[in-house]
């Protein structure tokens, strides 16, 4: 909630790149891809739970979903 609160309409891509991931020290640009995707995965689901609950809502926007905070 958070990151989307600090800019809002973020891919799932954009929220996962800011998580705080405990990969031994690495941070985001030193994950290696097959990493990245099972993060951006881990994401959606967080996403997910959140807009069942009413605290997001996602839209598509040119073709890539678009995530923001519920007013």
């Amino acid at each position: 909630m958070k990151i989307l609160k600090s800019r809002e309409g973020q891919t799932a891509y954009e929220v996962a790149a800011q998580m705080q991931w405990s990969m031994r020290g690495k941070d985001w640009s030193g994950f290696p891809a097959h990493q990245r995707w099972f993060a951006v995965g881990e994401t959606l689901s967080h996403l997910d739970y959140l807009i069942e609950k009413g605290k997001l809502t996602v839209a598509r926007e040119n073709k890539v979903n678009i995530y923001r905070v519920t007013q």
